[in-house]
Order: C-alpha cells, then sequence, then structure tokens
C-alpha cells in the first residue's frame, strides 16, 4: 500500500467506532497506526468546532468566540496531527481521508498554537501546509479510476475562509484542477 502513496505526501487516514478514532498514517517510507480515545471531552471539542466553522462569529460575542475557537482548534490540532508532524515534513502535502464528523472540519482552520491575537493573525495550519481531502487511498493513486475516466466538467470550490490568508485552499483547487485536466 505504501508503494501507491505519492512520494511528496502524507496520508492520514480517520476511521471513527464507538468508543474511539483509528488513525493510518502513510507516506512512501513509513507507516503508523494510532488509536485516539473517543471520550467526553474530545467528541464535544469536535462537535463544538464544526458548529463555530458553520456559524460565523457574532460581532457581539467576539472576544468569547475568538477565545473558544482558539481553545478548540488548537486542542483538535495537537489530538489530529500533532501526533505524525514528524511524517510532515515541508513541502509534503498532507491528504486527510476522513471519516464522520471529520468530514466537516476544515483542517485548514485548525490552529499549531494557541493564539490570544485576532482570527487574522492566528497561526493556522493551511498556512503552511497544503491539505486536500479524499474519499479514499485509491483516488489519490494514477491508477484510480477518477485518473484513467474521461471526465467533460469538473467543479472545484475554493473555501471562501482564503479571506483569513488561508491561500493553500486555492492551491489545493489549482491541484484537483490540474489533476483531472492531464487526465485521458
Amino acid at each position: 500500500t505504501q508503494r501507491i502513496v505519492p512520494s511528496d505526501a502524507l496520508v492520514l487516514e480517520f476511521q471513527e467506532t464507538t468508543n474511539a478514532w483509528y488513525v493510518i498514517a502513510l507516506t512512501r517510507n513509513a507507516k503508523s497506526f494510532s488509536k485516539i480515545k473517543k471520550d467526553a471531552v474530545f467528541s464535544e471539542a469536535l462537535k463544538k468546532f464544526v458548529d463555530i466553522n458553520r456559524n460565523k462569529p457574532a460581532i457581539e460575542n467576539y472576544q468569547e468566540d475568538k477565545q473558544t475557537f482558539s481553545d478548540l482548534s488548537s486542542y483538535l490540532f495537537q489530538k489530529l496531527i500533532q501526533p505524525y508532524s514528524a511524517l510532515l515534513k515541508d513541502g509534503k502535502f498532507l491528504y486527510v481521508i476522513p471519516d464522520g464528523i471529520l468530514y466537516e472540519l476544515p483542517f485548514e482552520t485548525l490552529l499549531t498554537q494557541q493564539d490570544q491575537s485576532s482570527f487574522m493573525k492566528f497561526h493556522y495550519f493551511g498556512r503552511k501546509q497544503t491539505i486536500a481531502k479524499a474519499f479514499s487511498l485509491r483516488m489519490l493513486t494514477a491508477n484510480s479510476p477518477a485518473a484513467t475516466k474521461k471526465i467533460d466538467r469538473v467543479l472545484v470550490y475554493a473555501s471562501t475562509l482564503d479571506r483569513l490568508g488561508l491561500t493553500n485552499a486555492r492551491k489545493e483547487a489549482e491541484l484537483i484542477e490540474d489533476y483531472f485536466s492531464t487526465s485521458t
């Protein structure tokens, strides 16, 4: 399986079960398997963070929402990404294969460190890392059905979070566009 992982990538595949999240981390040269306990604190943090990202912070709650966002975002980064940072070297792409609520989690908005400044100055993970979601590892390979099937049109959406300086969201959309425009 590792030989089909793109050479410039880390793939994190998450699988949700009743009591835990299982994480498979793959690069061309390394692999790991780990478990994140699905306790009440983690589950609530995940749900709250997804809800915050669905609903833009209200101006009257700005300070409280900013603090909550910062706390939850940095906590989730520590749980979901930090354990694999040694595998995620500069210039590598992060491909996330989510499950359950993680489909709704904007990984780009996770904070690499807790921050008390403004939303615009936060240390967003997406500012230093190109992140893409995939439905399966097979979708990332050159022999996938998506690469061999002739496609007339593809709709590519770049998140409006680009206004927060998440410039890699646009790059992700361009990578998808390039991938399908070179397929036959």
